[in-house]
């Protein structure tokens, strides 16, 4: 089985309770970690496919919702279990 490289995602309720997540690219990360904790969001690395796989491509210059896209409450309650066991991103890790 080829492994799955960590990816940061990036994930929570939205104002209204409805659960967000998406996954980011390495060059757009820096900026990911800063808007989530503006936002209230966590940050955390990913290496479930099933999970990633699940995932839309966040969008860092994106206004409003299209930062992160709603999804499944199903993929993030595997996302939150998986999540818990990963280690949260800080912000001054991320060179913030």
């Amino acid at each position: 089985m080829i492994e799955t490289m960590p990816a940061l995602v990036v994930f929570g309720p939205d104002p209204e309770g409805k659960p967000r997540a998406a996954r980011f690219a390495d060059p757009d990360a820096k900026l990911a970690v800063k808007a989530a904790v503006l936002l209230g969001y966590r940050a955390v690395h990913i290496s479930d496919p099933e999970i990633l796989e699940a995932l839309s491509d966040g969008d860092v210059f994106a206004r409003g919702n299209g930062f992160i896209r709603r999804v499944s409450l199903s993929v993030f309650d595997k996302l939150i279990a998986d999540a818990d066991e990963a280690a949260a991103v800080a912000p001054e890790k991320a060179g913030l």
